[in-house]
């Protein structure tokens, strides 16, 4: 199966920007260049199905390396950042894999930098879905206000 790329949508606006795959997608990767939020907030990915975005049911963490470590642990999505101030862009990728093809269970790797420090922030996890991937959905609280984010699939 060859490599689908998606179309770049800008992070200019909203809280929330959705991305559709279709059903024979085993794997996928959503890459972000200096996403940025107005307002000191977490920027996280939920993945969805048929009932829509699950905000339950993960098993994830994430570690800041900068002069100290620093880790943290989520199960209501895989949380790229803890709270980014205004006018932080963030640039890396997650990348989500089909456990196998007799099931609905994904897993999730990520690495991500900080445009305010020589930070670095990597994390992974796993859900398991009620039924299949659909797509995911990149959020925060706070409104993206630079940046823009694409999806690859296969």
């Amino acid at each position: 199966i060859a490599c689908v790329e998606g179309a770049q949508i800008a992070t200019t606006s909203g809280t929330a920007k959705d991305f559709d795959l279709p059903s024979w997608a085993t794997n996928c990767v959503l890459s972000l260049t200096t996403v940025s939020v107005d307002s000191a907030n977490q920027i996280l990915v939920r993945l969805k199905d048929a009932g829509g975005a699950e905000n339950t049911g993960y098993t994830s963490g994430r570690c800041y390396i900068d002069t100290v470590v620093t880790t943290t642990n989520s199960t209501d999505g895989f949380y790229l950042t803890g709270n980014v101030s205004a006018a932080v862009a963030i640039t890396g990728s997650i990348h989500l894999t089909r456990k196998n093809n007799s099931t609905n269970t994904w897993t999730a790797r990520w690495i991500i930098h900080r445009s305010d420090s020589p930070e670095v922030i990597f994390g992974c996890g796993n859900k398991d879905l009620s039924a299949v991937l659909t797509g995911i959905s990149l959020l925060s609280a706070g409104t993206f206000d630079a940046g823009s984010a694409n999806i690859n699939y296969w």
